[in-house]
């Protein structure tokens, strides 16, 4: 997370993909945590929609799903 502060306030884009793997984190929750944020250091963010319901619980239309991202990730660019 530090070295994604630091690229960032060195004016580099930060790039994250979610990936999120169940097998590698004790619980949902405590993926939700982490990642959220991660996600407010974020320049171009990878989600899938499988990824973003089960993380996040966001669910409706593409379009829902970014908006509801939009609300936590400065993401310059989001690719789901």
């Amino acid at each position: 997370m530090e070295a994604m502060r630091q690229a960032g306030d060195a004016g580099v884009v930060v790039s994250f993909d979610a990936n999120y793997r169940a097998s590698l984190w004790p619980s949902v929750d405590a993926a939700r945590e982490t990642l959220s944020r991660l996600l407010g250091l974020t320049d171009l963010l990878f989600i899938s929609r499988d990824e973003a319901e089960t993380i996040f619980g966001l669910t409706g239309t593409d379009e829902e799903v970014l908006a509801s991202l939009r609300k936590s990730c400065p993401a310059r660019v989001m690719v789901l």
